[in-house]
């Protein structure tokens, strides 16, 4: 039960702005697309987040975890890549220059429900929810 608060919160409730927008679009007789409503890099803002806040918890020396250090080390080291590709791909959603939007949008819905996995697992394991 404890996983179904976490993914409310923490992943419901901080993608919603992406149903919204699609559905004011669609009000407003705009073309809706969800390639063009994540092309902004919202959806990698959104997985950095999350799994930098895992690498907080992580390294908070109250909580007690019941993993070794290196297993601490994957988890940590697995957590900054996803930080940085994450934040990599941001910043190319966000430059100038063509972008497709549907291989950018692909790889922001990956990244979003990657991350997602990754973190509630994680955390799930170790009683951190």
């Amino acid at each position: 039960m404890a996983l179904v608060y976490w993914l409310c919160y923490n992943s419901v409730l901080a993608l919603l702005p992406v149903p919204l927008v699609a559905c004011y679009l669609w009000v407003s007789d705009a073309p809706v697309s969800l390639a063009k409503i994540v092309r902004d890099g919202q959806l990698f803002f959104y997985s950095a987040s999350l799994s930098a806040a895992l690498i907080g918890d992580l390294l908070m020396p109250r909580h007690r975890l019941s993993m070794s250090p290196a297993g601490l080390a994957v988890c940590v080291f697995t957590l900054l890549l996803c930080v940085i590709m994450s934040c990599w791909f941001f910043g190319i959603s966000s430059g100038a220059g063509s972008i497709n939007d549907r291989k950018l949008a692909s790889i922001s819905y990956i990244s979003t429900v990657g991350s997602t996995i990754l973190v509630a697992s994680i955390r799930q394991s170790l009683d951190l929810l």
